[in-house]
């Protein structure tokens, strides 16, 4: 618990700037409540922009140097002379202006407008940008679940990554500098310090301050960051509204080839890269980029680390010359994986609105022998776009990969679409060309899926089931021409059993419960789902910053085939958000043998009215299997209602679990920007392993 601390992103519509601070647990003595310090131990704007911070209550000396990149037919330090003549010309029609551009968005402040009228771009309240889609991502030593001797357990064979030792590679890299990685929509992917371990595991408080390390500007948004066609969307205009540029999650892991271990960081643009800003509807065409960093000693990140990025315009795959046209906007996290061809990879979604409008997913193989990348494009059967005009596009914005044997690499990979399916990507082959898409989704729900899906077994009776966990829903983003906001209708959370299992018992040692079932049988209807219902309970708690509770109903779930239940015909459960157009923006979470959603109401204006309701949320915490909780995961002495299945928390983003002694906390951030922290039952259910893993940051 000593010296823990949190990383909370967050961002100023006035002037569009934002904020990365560092927040320290604190535990009350007396009594063992956990919560955020208000003080943070540093903020990554103030340390940038320099002056008074109002976050940590110091004055803070600006960083003077910076280690800047970006991408030029490789990795290139961010300076003129090291652009490309159409780089130069998207920054400025001519070479004084174009410079004078790239000066600014590097962190000169020369040239920003003055309150006498001097200065010809925009004034900032700070150099860092607003950070909105893009989650902070910590890395510190390596502790990814590779330890021992590798074995694939479905095909057999020895594995290069035996022979040298993630342990030693793990033992190497546990003192290097932590760091936390976000996009902004400065146009960087920054790398920001924070502190390091030390051999016993402990925090090292040196260099704790929020110093960029370096910071990435892909070539995708050094093309469009100061557009010349609209000031409203250039970044250094006086008249600049919005746009977003470096908008989505980076996804990071450890990886094996050419004889050593790495750690890599791939990301996305989210709703950036958009020569005409960001695409807010699905008529029209987004461009979508892909970067990669190796970030296995960022104290010594130069150009050399910067892998390689690919575009909308350049991508080539080796099953399709024309795979670049389904990649859309990038919002999903990658992921670094082993697969069953003996080499490690990156997969990522589509994205959304595409030229193709289809869904599908990439993998960008990295040969095991020297690390060269080369990428498949796996589309995802059925209707790709909506009715001839082709109006309505489709795309996968996040997947899940699934190892069903427990041998570190991938079997399946699951995602969602804009239309509502759920797909299973087959990658359990050694043969890279045998990997395909399910003919049939694995369910079809009524609204969008932009959320990961959540894969778990449960090992109730021993009996094992795979089980989709996931909510519907869609946020628009804001633009220049558009307000943003959300899908309406009604949306619900799911919890279905993935029960087309033959194929994969009939070459494994290790089996799940399946039904023999062919064709469109395949797909999960909702009359195979057992709806429950969701009911909220007034409860008020000032301390913990909670408005209501929420129970489950508890009727009982009869899984089909089975012999000892009736009616014995469900594969799974749904339950109705019972709040107006209330749905799922982010990625539920595995934990404690739970899948934890934090669901969003979002804001309503009133017509005619200044009123304005505030947008709220519940902190939900469901068994993946049945959706009812035998035990509240909640810890509340003061409500006897029933187990409690939910918070009034109105919690943005992804639960995060800390344990203090023998004690958990869940913490979220908030809609109000705060964040809060309330205790938690982790004996609550148990029944579930992981089939999937993530790093707990």
């Amino acid at each position: 618990m000593a010296g823990s601390q949190i990383y909370i992103a967050s961002y100023r519509t006035q002037n569009w700037w934002g904020q990365l601070t560092a927040q320290g647990l604190v535990e009350d003595t007396d009594t063992g409540i956990v919560t955020i310090n208000p003080i943070a131990n540093w903020d990554a704007s103030c340390k940038l922009t320099g002056g008074s911070c109002d976050s940590t209550g110091k004055t803070v000396t600006a960083q003077t140097t910076r280690n800047l990149f970006t991408w030029n037919a490789g990795g290139k330090s961010l300076t003129w002379s090291n652009l490309s003549a159409t780089q130069q010309t998207a920054l400025g029609s001519t070479t004084t202006l174009g410079q004078t551009a790239l000066a600014w968005l590097t962190g000169t402040r020369t040239n920003e407008r003055k309150s006498d009228g001097t200065g010809s771009l925009r004034a900032r309240d700070s150099l860092l940008g607003d950070i909105v889609g893009s989650n902070p991502t910590w890395v510190g030593g390596p502790n990814s679940p590779y330890a021992g001797t590798w074995t694939d357990l479905r095909h057999g064979g020895t594995m290069p990554e035996t022979s040298k030792s993630y342990d030693s590679f793990a033992s190497t890299q546990k003192t290097r500098t932590n760091a936390v990685y976000v996009g902004a929509n400065d146009g960087f992917l920054h790398a920001f310090r924070s502190g390091k371990s030390k051999t016993d595991g402990t925090l090292d408080m040196t260099n704790n301050d929020g110093q960029e390390l370096f910071a990435y500007m892909p070539d995708q948004v050094l093309r469009t960051i100061n557009n010349t066609s609209n000031d409203n969307l250039a970044l250094p205009s006086t008249s600049y509204g919005h746009n977003a540029f470096v908008d989505a999650p980076p996804g990071t892991g450890d990886l094996y080839y050419g004889g050593a271990w790495r750690t890599w960081l791939v990301g996305g643009l989210g709703l950036g890269g958009n020569i005409g800003g960001v695409v807010a509807d699905d008529t029209s065409v987004s461009k979508g980029a892909i970067y990669a960093l190796d970030i296995t000693n960022p104290d010594s990140f130069g150009a050399g680390n910067v892998l390689g990025e690919w575009n909308s315009d350049n991508l080539i795959c080796s099953n399709s010359t024309t795979c670049k046209d389904s990649l859309g906007s990038t919002v999903g996290t990658p992921l670094v994986r082993r697969l069953h061809d003996g080499n490690w990879a990156v997969i990522f979604p589509n994205g959304q609105n595409s030229k193709t409008g289809e869904a599908g997913i990439y993998i960008m193989t990295v040969a095991q022998s020297d690390g060269s990348r080369t990428f498949r494009y796996i589309k995802a059967a059925g209707p790709q776009m909506s009715g001839t005009t082709f109006v309505k596009r489709n795309g996968i914005s996040q997947v899940t990969a699934a190892d069903l044997d427990a041998d570190h690499i991938t079997d399946y990979v699951y995602g969602g679409d804009m239309f509502g399916n759920v797909w299973r990507f087959d990658l359990s082959s050694k043969t890279a060309s045998d990997w395909a898409a399910g003919a049939n989704p694995v369910f079809k729900a009524d609204q969008p899926i932009t959320t990961a899906i959540v894969v778990s077994s449960t090992t109730k009776n021993e009996i094992y089931r795979v089980i989709l966990n996931f909510g519907t829903g869609r946020l628009f983003p804001r633009t220049l021409d558009d307000i943003g906001g959300s899908a309406t209708g009604d949306h619900y959370l799911h919890g279905i059993w993935d029960s087309d299992m033959d194929a994969w018992n009939a070459k494994s040692t290790f089996a799940y419960k399946s039904l023999t079932l062919s064709g469109t049988a395949t797909t999960v209807t909702t009359s195979e789902l057992l709806t429950r219902t969701i009911t909220e309970s007034t409860y008020i708690d000032d301390a913990l910053g909670v408005n209501g509770v929420r129970t489950v109903s508890q009727e009982k779930l009869c899984w089909k085939g089975s012999t000892n239940c009736s009616p014995s015909n469900k594969r799974g459960w749904r339950m109705k958000l019972p709040s107006r157009n209330e749905q799922i923006f982010y990625n539920p979470v595995l934990q404690d043998g739970l899948v934890l959603f934090n669901t969003t109401v979002p804001e309503v204006s009133e017509l005619l009215s200044c009123d304005t309701q505030a947008a709220a949320g519940f902190t939900m915490a469901l068994p993946p299997d049945t959706g009812v909780p035998e035990i509240s995961y909640f810890k509340n002495s003061e409500w006897s209602g029933g187990v409690i299945a939910g918070y009034g928390a109105s919690g943005v983003g992804s639960i995060i679990t800390v344990r203090s002694g023998s004690r958990t906390f869940g913490t979220t951030q908030t809609t109000s920007g705060k964040p809060k922290t309330f205790e938690l039952n982790p004996s609550a259910n148990a029944n579930f392993k992981r089939v999937t893993w993530i790093k707990r940051r």
